[in-house]
């Protein structure tokens, strides 16, 4: 969701179908693919009140604390609530760099489910201020949430001003990705794209805008 509109206001249909016209729009996959993978994500939520527990699994990255705040909006609006669990690692032991949950082998994901945590209020009011400033078109909003305080979800702030960067620089109209770009290419040269986004990578921790494989596809 840090690529593409994410306006407030809409219907769960509405942002459905915004998000579908983008998601297809970049040529990665089809509308009713599209359609298919966001209707996933609400027949889960939807399927919420027919189990005992419901632990998210999210991790340190923009991407990840951007579904967490949705998520906890969402909850917050819903009797099932009471019902809600969080696993969110910042680190991995013995792990130099922990890029996310999805470089975790099945052995280590499963060290984590002791660590969940349910959701406390103060959670679920941060992530609904996070999230509405997130969808407001005044990014400033999101500037007021994180000087308002955020250590309910303690890497939300870190997640969160780096997008801020991405909006383009009073300086020179760029915006932090062009920048890191920019700098890598006059040390090096001109790259092909794998080597220049995984140096842009490097220069992010943690990482800012997924892998190389989303790159791609």
């Amino acid at each position: 969701m840090y690529e593409g509109p994410a306006p407030s206001g809409l219907s769960t249909e509405g942002w459905r179908e915004v998000r579908v016209e983008f998601l297809s729009g970049n040529g990665n996959c089809t509308p009713e693919e599209a359609r298919r993978y966001l209707g996933a994500f609400e027949e889960a939520l939807a399927a919420v009140s027919e189990h005992d527990e419901t632990v998210l699994w999210l991790d340190h990255r923009l991407s990840d604390q951007l579904i967490l705040i949705k998520a906890l909006d969402w909850f917050s609006r819903h009797a099932s609530r009471a019902q809600l669990s969080l696993i969110c690692p910042g680190r991995y032991p013995g792990m130099d760099r922990f890029v996310g949950l999805g470089h975790l082998t099945a052995d280590q994901l499963a060290s984590l489910a002791d660590t969940r945590r349910r959701v406390s209020e103060a959670q679920f009011r941060v992530g609904r201020a996070a999230w509405s400033a997130f969808t407001s078109s005044d990014p400033t909003a999101i500037e007021r949430v994180i000087q308002a305080g955020t250590s309910a979800l303690p890497f939300l702030a870190a997640a969160l001003r780096p997008y801020l960067e991405q909006f383009p620089s009073v300086d020179n109209g760029l915006s932090r990705t062009e920048r890191q770009a920019l700098s890598v290419l006059q040390e090096h040269g001109s790259l092909p794209a794998r080597r220049l986004f995984l140096a842009v990578q490097e220069m992010e921790d943690p990482l800012f805008m997924g892998t190389f494989r989303s790159f791609v596809y």
